[in-house]
């Protein structure tokens, strides 16, 4: 079974003396669950209806659906691609890649600006090859499966009355992550279809999107939905049903604060329960805040898990996205945390150069490879790669804010400027440092530097080829 009912689990939170619970959907029986499994046995169901030969996904391989998709397929025998978009994360291991990759689902990477010509490449190559593709989004243009995956929770809110009831337990409000607006949607149109007698406010706390463009997407969703089933509610009947908020989405997808983190350690270590940074602690974070600014009192909440267990193992492991390398393109950073590591420095950059100048040099001409925490550079090198006369990287800074050190950043991003300046044609990476500083010489040679020469400085090289 792909799915089943998952347990309804009492809280020991008492916000404002209310009782709270957390539909376990994470602890679904498949691939660490969660609502993507869910999803993904929608889209199975309607791929075997239209008696298709090849699923095609789209999505980041980190991401729960990819994870979800992938797995469905291989426990069902089914080819399956993943048109993955690329980005500017250039070392972002993550464990739904990990899983992903244990599969045999073939991944196409393509440039955002250029999805719907690479989706509809794959299309037309499988039906040449007497094939018939089930793409999850319908067409190239996204159009026409926008209703399957509202099914999957559609058929969870008549589980969560059937539980209630059998608990004794009517809640006055459900809760949930809202990113794509499939999950809310479908508990949304459960509610308005039910003959139960006490229908519960149902909140999305938004992940993702501004209510702007998320609110008219689940009303036209929503609506969608029943009306294939011949149910007819205009949008102002749909609209009152629900609440969306973007109160709590802590500036956009992605992002969090140290407010989430508490909460995420606090359900651990208290209910036993993981959640991660990017939906399900984010969104139970925003739960808890909104019962406060709204004056919520003495009612039962539940809070539908939607899953992304990995993501809270990558958050531990990764210690606040710390295995998490960007190129970075934004002067303001760059030249802030060259202002906060200059006093770091053996000899202050202040002394040699222009800081400002030297960050427009990086951004022209140049590399600089990050890494963040709650959207702040925490670590960085810089670096330059364009010396196509020699094919000589040249390492000019390397640094790590105090309160950071001992992660292993440095390694981190030395190996990933290694890797960029190989693939772009260097035989060799360069760098200098003080001879008096015995600690980093000892750093470079661990990672794969030797001394060329000492001078007025020591000069190391790493051979890339």
């Amino acid at each position: 079974m792909l799915t089943s009912e998952t347990i309804i689990q009492k809280l020991k939170l008492t916000t404002n003396n209310n009782e709270f619970y957390v539909k376990r959907d994470d602890l679904l029986p498949f691939c660490f669950g969660g609502n993507k499994a869910r999803i993904a046995k929608t889209f199975l169901e309607d791929f075997k209806k239209k008696r298709s030969d090849v699923m095609i996904g789209y999505g980041n391989i980190r991401s729960n659906l990819s994870r979800a998709i992938s797995c469905m397929c291989s426990a069902y025998n089914i080819p399956c691609i993943i048109i993955s978009p690329d980005d500017n994360t250039l070392c972002n291991k993550s464990s739904n890649m990990d899983i992903v990759s244990l599969t045999n689902t073939k991944i196409v990477k393509c440039d955002k600006s250029n999805v719907k010509e690479t989706v509809k490449k794959i299309l037309v190559q499988i039906e040449s090859n007497g094939k018939k593709p089930y793409y999850i989004y319908g067409n190239e243009l996204g159009v026409g499966n926008e209703t399957v995956p509202i099914d999957a929770y559609f058929t969870v809110y008549n589980e969560i009355i059937d539980q209630s009831q059998r608990m004794s337990c009517d809640f006055d409000y459900i809760f949930c992550a809202c990113g794509t607006g499939m999950t809310l949607s479908g508990l949304v149109c459960g509610k308005l279809v039910s003959l139960h007698e006490k229908k519960p406010n149902i909140v999305g706390i938004s992940i993702a999107r501004k209510s702007e463009n998320e609110i008219p997407k689940i009303l036209n969703m929503t609506s969608a939905f029943l009306n294939e089933r011949g149910i007819a509610f205009n949008n102002c009947s749909i609209g009152e049903s629900f609440v969306f908020t973007d109160e709590y989405l802590c500036g956009a997808y992605g992002t969090y604060d140290d407010d989430i983190v508490r909460t995420i350690r606090e359900e651990i270590t208290v209910d036993g329960i993981p959640l991660d940074t990017t939906y399900s602690g984010k969104a139970f974070n925003g739960m808890k805040k909104y019962i406060i600014d709204n004056k919520i009192k003495n009612k039962k909440i539940l809070f539908v898990h939607t899953g992304g267990t990995p993501l809270f193992f990558d958050y531990l492991h990764n210690n606040c996205q710390s295995d998490v390398i960007y190129e970075c393109n934004q002067h303001e950073k760059i030249l802030h945390f060259l202002l906060d590591v200059d006093s770091l420095l053996p000899t202050p950059l202040s002394t040699r150069v222009n800081i400002s100048t030297y960050t427009e040099k990086i951004l022209s001409n140049g590399t600089a490879l990050v890494i963040q925490d709650n959207g702040k550079i925490v670590s960085a090198v810089m670096f330059y790669d364009n010396n196509h006369v020699e094919d000589r990287a040249y390492i000019t800074l390397i640094a790590t804010l105090q309160s950071y050190e001992g992660r292993g950043y440095g390694s981190l991003l030395l190996n990933k400027a290694c890797e960029i300046a190989k693939s772009n044609g260097m035989y060799s990476i360069e760098l200098e440092t003080e001879n008096s500083n015995i600690h980093a010489i000892k750093f470079y040679q661990k990672n794969g530097f030797k001394i060329k020469k000492i001078d007025k400085k020591t000069h190391m090289e790493k051979g890339l080829r």
